[in-house]
């Protein structure tokens, strides 16, 4: 954004962790379908990004979020 003239005023930056089994049946995804996502969050450049994991919740993955509030500059 800085590149193209905007100036950041604010930025934030997260972690959401989001549950696997909750996401699929959220989006009524089929039985198969589960399989090869869960498959595919296993291999690169998923797992690296997504950081897959097993917690209390059951089998959850992370996604990073962000927040920015940028200014634009001024015509002349």
């Amino acid at each position: 954004m800085e590149n193209t003239g905007f100036t950041i005023a604010h930025y934030e930056h997260m972690d959401q962790d989001v549950r696997f089994t909750s996401g699929t049946a959220r989006m009524r995804c089929e039985e198969a379908t589960v399989n090869r996502l869960k498959d595919m969050l296993h291999q690169a450049p998923l797992k690296g990004f997504l950081r897959p994991h097993t917690g209390e919740n059951g089998f959850a993955f992370t996604l990073q979020e962000a927040i920015i509030v940028a200014c634009k500059p001024a015509q002349e």
